[in-house]
């Protein structure tokens, strides 16, 4: 907790003590865990128009290439060990595509294809790795929990609130189960797994 606030406080000098390099705007992707000495960012060094992905060593601030953005790339995700493993890309204007990695293949697999109207956000993955945790609006009319398959694609219903979207979900860190479901119909409420 104290290194994420120290990296907190650090944000408003973020450009120039961790990427000082001019006209490149930088993020922070990820804090790892189990990686007390790095941390996954993003930044537009190598072309103004897109953001690569790299480990930075915060000790000697040397940078590893993660991932070079193709061009398309519009968000990527990592799981809680800092892994690359899923993207979300541009087909066209009007076409976005969730893709996942697969280590067996080394190919990036292609399975959802969320319109501009809907609200896709992701939460994790599942204990088994078999799954994505997603609060999703795709095919309802509220924002709700789902199970995305990774062998099928299909998302399955976890929790919706009948009366509003599910605003957020903690998940487990050590279980990669949900925990926690909040809403906010009119006053906050809780749903405990």
């Amino acid at each position: 907790m104290v290194r994420l606030f120290k990296l907190i406080c650090l944000s408003a000098y973020w450009d120039s003590l961790l990427t000082p390099f001019e006209g490149t705007r930088a993020y922070i992707r990820s804090v790892v865990r189990t990686e007390p000495e790095k941390i996954l960012i993003g930044h537009n060094k190598r072309d103004q128009t897109v953001f690569d992905l790299y480990w930075l060593n915060l000790k000697t601030k040397e940078q590893t290439l993660v991932a070079r953005n193709p061009g398309n790339v519009l968000y990527r995700i990592t799981d809680n060990e800092g892994k690359l493993r899923a993207r979300v890309a541009n087909l066209a204007e009007d076409k976005r595509i969730l893709e996942v990695f697969n280590p067996a293949g080394s190919k990036w697999m292609r399975f959802a294809t969320p319109g501009l109207e809907d609200a896709v956000r992701f939460l994790g993955f599942t204990a088994d790795d078999k799954g994505m945790w997603l609060l999703s609006n795709r095919g309802r009319d509220r924002i709700s929990l789902v199970r995305m398959d990774l062998d099928t694609g299909q998302e399955s219903l976890v929790y919706e609130d009948p009366h509003s979207d599910v605003e957020g979900v903690w998940i487990g860190y050590h279980t990669k189960i949900p925990l926690i479901a909040f809403s906010n119909p009119d006053d906050q409420k809780l749903f405990f797994f």
